[in-house]
């Protein structure tokens, strides 16, 4: 199969599973920290393969996880969260003020509607209930992630691209989450490294396995998807080691903040 090419939802679930998870649990612990001592339910949005659920169990809280992608609630089901709850960002199923906290990991660049998504957590929580979402950093700090967006961003026209490249700028989050209603606003940079077995092996791994990316690189015409692979495949060497290996620096953004009012009657 080229790796160019789109795959089906189940393929792609596990690709990014396969790829991804190792990399986003890393940033997992600091994410945990920021939603405070467990007091009742939290929620994990978008759950991916339940691994923030997971943690957050095994602190105390109690967790309600939701994802909007059937395959992989049914990996985060598989992977011992049993009680998943499909749903969209901006329409919970939950009551107003009814969950104690609210974590998600790496659902920032995938939120449809960053301020209705926020805005919703915000019904959600009560309050002065934490709130701690983790994205991915700019290009500069994120080679990781943002040495291909920034190669396909310069050739596609697709306006998701260019509002996952405002999402890795932490003044843009931090102005969003204010505006939708959070106290205590802040967004700090998180690093570690990733140590893959070959370049081709992180270009393999981020077209099949990154829901936005793949699909951009698909949209592109033949001739310049292979451009984009050979400048990516040169650029990659810049983080060659021993035996072909790349190690390359990894960057995400941890923004938090609280809800800072108080509420009438649940919803």
């Amino acid at each position: 199969m080229n790796p160019a090419q789109p795959t089906g939802a189940a393929a792609q679930t596990r690709a990014y599973v396969s790829f991804f998870a190792p990399v986003t649990s890393q940033f997992l612990t600091p994410l945990a920290d920021a939603l405070g001592t467990p007091v009742g339910h939290a929620l994990d949005l978008g759950c991916g393969d339940g691994t923030l659920a997971r943690t957050l169990s095994t602190r105390g809280w109690s967790v309600v996880a939701v994802d909007r992608a059937g395959p992989m609630a049914a990996v985060a089901r598989a992977a011992g969260c049993p009680d998943v709850v499909i749903a969209d960002a901006r329409a919970l199923p939950f009551r107003t003020a009814a969950l104690a906290a609210a974590g998600a990991a790496f659902v920032l660049p995938h939120l449809p509607e960053i301020g209705a998504g926020l805005r919703e957590l915000g019904r959600v929580v009560a309050p002065d209930g934490a709130v701690a979402l983790t994205g991915w950093a700019a290009p500069a700090l994120s080679p990781f992630t943002g040495l291909l967006g920034t190669l396909v961003g310069s050739r596609s026209g697709d306006p998701r691209l260019a509002e996952a490249e405002r999402r890795t700028d932490p003044d843009y989050l931090a102005a969003q989450a204010t505006a939708a209603g959070f106290a205590d606003v802040s967004v700090r940079v998180l690093t570690t490294t990733v140590l893959l077995p070959s370049a081709r092996e992180w270009w393999t791994g981020m077209v099949t396995a990154s829901f936005g990316l793949s699909r951009a690189v698909a949209a592109l015409p033949m001739d310049v998807r292979q451009e984009v692979r050979t400048e990516f495949l040169a650029a990659a060497g810049d983080y060659e080691i021993l035996d072909g290996e790349v190690l390359v620096p990894t960057a995400a953004l941890l923004l938090t903040g609280r809800h800072p009012g108080r509420l009438g009657p649940a919803a």
